[in-house]
C-alpha cells in the first residue's frame, strides 16, 4: 500500500472525498456519508440504499445536474441536485476497486 495514498485503507477519507453531485457520468464512487440536517431527507436516502460503503456508478446527468442518475446496487437511481449535494463520496477506479482512485493499493 502507498504510504501515501488517501484511501480507506489508509483511514484518510477527507482528502479524496467530494459531493455526489460533482462527479461526472462515467465516475466510480463509494459513499463515505450522507450530510442532511433534514432527517427525513437523511433516512429517505438510507432506505434508497445511499449507505456508507455502498458503490456506486454516474450514469447519467441532466442540464444544470438535476436530476442526476446513478447504478446502486444493480438498480437506477435518480436524485435530486439538493439530494446528489447531500452524498459524500469517495473516488474509485472501478465498482470493484478497494482502493480510492489514486493509488493502486500496493
Amino acid at each position: 500500500m502507498a504510504l501515501n495514498c488517501s484511501c480507506n485503507q489508509s483511514g484518510n477519507t477527507e482528502q479524496n472525498s467530494r459531493k455526489l453531485s460533482d462527479l461526472k457520468v462515467g465516475d466510480y464512487a463509494e459513499v463515505v456519508k450522507i450530510l442532511s440536517h433534514n432527517e427525513k431527507l437523511r433516512v429517505k436516502m438510507m432506505e434508497m440504499g445511499l449507505v456508507p460503503g455502498v458503490k456506486l456508478q454516474i450514469t447519467k446527468k441532466a442540464p444544470l445536474n438535476d436530476p442526476i442518475s446513478i447504478m446502486i446496487r444493480g438498480y437506477d437511481l435518480s436524485l435530486r441536485k439538493d439530494e446528489s449535494d447531500a452524498v459524500i463520496v469517495r473516488i474509485k477506479s472501478s465498482l470493484f476497486d478497494a482502493n480510492c482512485g489514486d493509488c493502486s493499493g500496493s
